[in-house]
């Protein structure tokens, strides 16, 4: 009786990992996707003003979340 609780709450921790882990991949898709379709990107420096993102550093973010994709999310 004891082996078998350990069993299943083995079952829902790995049920809740996964569901993290999808619930992430989900994030990192969105993210490329919006990266992907263009457009002006930008961030908020200390004073509030924008600060905008080179196309270098747009290219250098969409590869970093394409290599997480394929590292964690397949």
């Amino acid at each position: 009786d004891a082996r078998r609780q350990e069993q299943q709450a083995a079952r829902e921790q790995a049920s809740k990992a996964r569901a993290a882990r999808d619930q992430e991949c989900q994030g990192l898709r969105s993210q490329l996707s919006r990266l992907q379709l263009g457009g002006r990107f930008f961030r908020n420096d200390a004073a509030g003003e924008r600060v905008y993102y080179s196309e270098s550093e747009v290219e250098a973010a969409r590869q970093r979340l394409a290599m997480r994709i394929s590292q964690e999310c397949s």
